[in-house]
């Protein structure tokens, strides 16, 4: 974050690894076997949550409870399997931090609060997506490459960056700058090497969640606010705003997936009785993936050998969120009954 604060973040990284060390299922994770891999969080005894990820439905986690943790991001390479979140330092603070093949490294001293959300990688490559707060209380939209930090934002107002890719040579990340100061509203922002251009400018509010780069056509996702106060779940295509639900109750798309020029989109409508209902897109075209009885969010979807999955969560009858994936549109519940979780992202090999 900052070179002067490299005594904190050498601090930070021997903090969190105490959180971390002498777990059994912190065994490095062998990047040669494929499998379905999604990450997330569980909570513990305590009720504190736990960056957990799962392989082929196995449960395996990060941490130890000891603090908050999450991780949000997975991806899978050929150099190994990394994951991205936050860890929570013991004084209270929220760092960056990367797993890479369930070794952690710490983005961020910890003397303020900061957050990975997205990582992406290409060749050599490792890009994560970001944010973290400044010395003014505003929090400023990042991403590191190979750990190197670049920002984003001017720190004058608070903004964040929730993905990252490439486009050739391009580096493009999304997220949202806020108006006014800190205390204006969102407004769907995308980063082309570190130059803003607002994705949105007629809307109340509006953020972008998720982007892909596919035969020179940019495709971003998120959600703008419409006249009445709804969140509509949004694509744009290089640009060029379309509707993803009616805007009569709240939506928001978090996710995109390329797959033979077909695009895939996971998210969340609320229907007519205030629930929330995880979605998918194909193509324009809606499939609910849960009853509506309940609450239900899909995070991030990923294609793979025509099969879809999605991750996310349902609500159980007890009231407690519960990890899970859908493939093909059928669900499996990873965490445990009693324990509040969720899953934020998933690869498959």
């Amino acid at each position: 974050m900052r070179i002067s604060a490299f005594i904190n973040k050498a601090l930070v990284i021997c903090m969190l690894s105490l959180i971390v060390i002498g777990l059994p299922s912190c065994k490095k994770i062998n990047k040669d076997k494929t499998g379905v891999y999604v990450s997330g969080f569980t909570t513990d005894a305590h009720g504190n949550q736990v960056a957990t990820y799962w392989k082929d439905e196995k449960m395996l986690t990060l941490t130890n409870g000891a603090t908050n943790s999450i991780a949000q991001s997975i991806f899978s390479s050929e150099k190994g399997m990394y994951m991205v979140g936050y860890g929570q330092g013991f004084n209270g603070n929220r760092s960056a931090v990367k797993w890479q093949d369930g070794v952690l490294t710490a983005l961020t001293d910890g003397s303020t609060n900061a957050e990975a959300h997205k990582v992406f990688v290409s060749g050599n490559d490792v890009f994560i997506a970001g944010c973290f707060k400044n010395a003014n209380g505003r929090y400023v939209a990042a991403y590191w490459t190979n750990e190197i930090e670049s920002t984003l934002s001017d720190g004058l107002t608070n903004a964040m960056a929730n993905d990252v890719t490439l486009a050739g040579n391009d580096i493009y990340a999304v997220g949202y700058i806020t108006q006014n100061g800190g205390n204006g509203q969102m407004i769907a922002t995308i980063w082309k090497n570190g130059v803003p251009t607002k994705l949105d400018k007629g809307h109340k509010e509006s953020v972008a969640m998720s982007i892909k780069a596919n035969g020179g056509t940019i495709y971003v996702v998120g959600y703008t606010k419409n006249k009445n106060g709804k969140n509509v779940a949004t694509l744009w295509k290089n640009g060029q705003a379309e509707d993803l639900s009616d805007g009569l109750t709240d939506g928001v798309a978090n996710s995109l997936f390329i797959s033979n020029s077909t695009v895939y989109i996971a998210g969340t409508v609320t229907n007519d009785s205030g629930r929330k209902v995880a979605t998918l897109w194909k193509d324009g075209e809606v499939t609910k993936l849960s009853d509506g009885t309940t609450q239900a969010e899909a995070f991030n979807v990923f294609v793979k050998g025509g099969k879809v999955y999605v991750a996310g969560y349902i609500m159980n009858t007890s009231g407690t969120n519960i990890a899970t994936y859908w493939k093909n549109g059928s669900a499996t519940s990873l965490g445990k009954d009693n324990n509040r979780s969720q899953a934020y992202s998933i690869f498959v090999k």
